[in-house]
């Protein structure tokens, strides 16, 4: 049993009724994860378009082949909100480290601390496989500073920046 199973029940909500668990999206729930990415491109205001089908059987491989991880917020048997990520060696140190691709709560269900708890299980997941650094993200936009605020309380340094050019 690995550390995320360990914290699978999580209270997470204010109102203490409403029970949220964290645990790992499965292969074969992964189109669960469709709505939040379609509500994450609009609020983000990304380029492009989601495309289920690739996001299923690119997000299949990294799960099957244990390089990725999903991590879910759950209530009432819905997804309400998700962390990915993968594992990869630093090219120059050799060091393993977990790369965040996404983390997203649904808008309506940000109250609380659910947000933070699934940052923390990634974390955990993280720790458990060998990883000696973390790399999060936070896109450009109206939340940027106010992530990054966050980030930092959690430990985290800023590194670099990135800049995305379409190319025809």
């Amino acid at each position: 049993m690995d550390a995320v199973d360990r914290h699978e029940a999580v209270e997470t909500s204010p109102e203490p009724r409403i029970l949220r668990t964290i645990r790992p999206v499965g292969v074969d729930e992964l189109f669960l994860c469709i709505p939040l990415g379609h509500a994450f491109y609009e609020e983000a205001s990304l380029p492009g378009h989601l495309l289920p089908r690739v996001f299923v059987e690119t997000w299949h491989q990294f799960l099957s082949s244990g390089v990725g991880q999903i991590l879910g917020l759950w209530q009432d048997g819905t997804l309400i909100g998700a962390i990915g990520g993968l594992l990869a060696r630093d090219p120059n140190t050799g060091q393993l480290m977990a790369q965040e691709l996404f983390w997203f709560v649904a808008p309506e269900v940000r109250t609380g601390m659910g947000a933070i708890r699934l940052y923390k299980a990634f974390e955990r997941w993280a720790r458990t496989q060998g990883a000696l650094r973390l790399v999060m993200t936070a896109l450009a936009g109206s939340y940027a500073e106010r992530l990054g605020a966050v980030y930092r309380t959690l430990g985290f340094r800023l590194l670099e920046t990135n800049y995305v050019k379409d190319l025809p």
